[in-house]
């Protein structure tokens, strides 16, 4: 899609939208205040689907934008560069363990049920301070609560989470840690009022389903693209140094992208006003789609996009966002990443998928996004 190129389309869910895509266009509207995740009507809004991340809009207020930015400052200094560069050691140790699991079992392997599933969930209850004897709930919560294309087992996930959560939260309120929910906690200490604990725990919530689907599937995609490419697998083995470069290029490469070639999608964006884009009128409360796929393989904007160069420099993808909606996860989604493909190529240096990656399934069925099993060998 060109530059600045404007044009209708229908959404899975049979709605009408606005897709845009390359790469400068896409990051400037992603920064963009008349285009946000809110709606008047969210009930009566366009969308991507129906549920999930990609469903209906928030409902608008006059102070919404406001109280983002609230939670957006309460949860930046709970997941500081201080306390992420704290976790570091305990990564590496969670990614050593998985990793000897992974050498044990049979080969083929599946690396997404060994590694890629089970690494966020353990990184994040370092980050809340989860027991290890009430790990295994918290695993299962966060991975039904990620199954938006299922709505039973998504509702089931988010009721066990938020539970659990809204009883860490009083946890912590009685005996504090240095965790995240000892910082949301202490935010109730100080303002009971704007920040309740049914707030506070929504909060957490948001925070933990961000990090884990993105993660996961970044982590297959990933692997499934280095590790296909057998020159630039090389370099990444014979150069360490190199690995930053490569999370970047395979961020960038794994842009979500829509499980069918006839399905348009995007980041979803709800226009606040009417909106001007390169001569093109978008009106109030329309829903605009931000491919970020395309821009991510904009060729105007990089060179041989299609192709992974792991020896790219710059920061290029946009996967994680921008502006006011940045995601705030993505030092630790990128912390986990490098650590895992540094340790991976050390020890692991013949790693390869099993399977063409044609025979992958995804995750999500609506999207090309993940996996749900992903045999390797070596």
């Amino acid at each position: 899609m060109e530059d600045g190129e404007v044009r209708r389309t229908t959404t899975a869910s049979g709605h009408p939208a606005w897709l845009v895509g390359g790469h400068g266009t896409v990051r400037r509207l992603l920064t963009d205040p008349r285009l946000d995740v809110y709606h008047e009507d969210p009930a009566g809004a366009p969308r991507c689907f129906d549920s999930g991340p990609f469903g209906p809009p928030q409902q608008w207020t006059p102070d919404a934008a406001d109280e983002h930015l609230r939670m957006r400052r309460l949860v930046g200094r709970s997941m500081s560069a201080r306390r992420l560069a704290g976790l570091r050691p305990r990564i590496q140790a969670i990614v050593d363990g998985l990793l000897d699991d992974l050498a044990e079992a049979p080969r083929p392997a599946d690396f997404h049920r060994l590694v890629s599933a089970p690494l966020p969930p353990l990184v994040l209850r370092e980050l809340f301070g989860v027991p290890d004897d009430e790990g295994a709930d918290f695993d299962g919560w966060l991975h039904d609560a990620i199954s938006d294309h299922d709505p039973g087992r998504m509702v089931r996930g988010i009721t066990g989470l938020s539970a659990y959560v809204g009883t860490l939260l009083q946890r912590r309120a009685a005996e504090p840690r240095g965790d995240v929910p000892t910082d949301l906690a202490a935010a109730h200490a100080e303002d009971p009022e704007s920040w309740t604990m049914e707030r506070l725990t929504r909060v957490a919530c948001l925070v933990l389903l961000a990090g884990v689907g993105p993660t996961m599937d970044a982590i297959d995609d990933s692997l499934v693209r280095l590790s296909a490419d057998a020159d630039q697998w090389a370099a990444v083995r014979e150069d360490p140094e190199l690995v930053e470069n490569a999370v970047e290029e395979l961020l960038r490469l794994s842009a979500i992208t829509a499980a069918g070639t006839r399905t348009p999608f995007g980041i979803p964006r709800w226009a606040a006003t009417d909106v001007t884009v390169d001569g093109t009128t978008i009106r109030k409360g329309e829903l605009v789609l931000l491919d970020i796929h395309a821009a991510s393989h904009d060729e105007r904007h990089i060179a041989e996009p299609d192709r992974l160069d792991v020896r790219r420099s710059g920061k290029s993808t946009l996967i994680f966002g921008a502006g006011a909606h940045y995601c705030l996860g993505a030092p630790l989604a990128r912390m986990q990443l490098s650590i895992l493909f540094h340790t991976l190529v050390g020890r692991f240096p013949a790693m390869r998928p099993a399977v063409p990656p044609e025979e992958i399934r995804p995750r999500d069925p609506r999207l090309a996004v993940g996996s749900t099993g992903l045999p390797v060998a070596w």
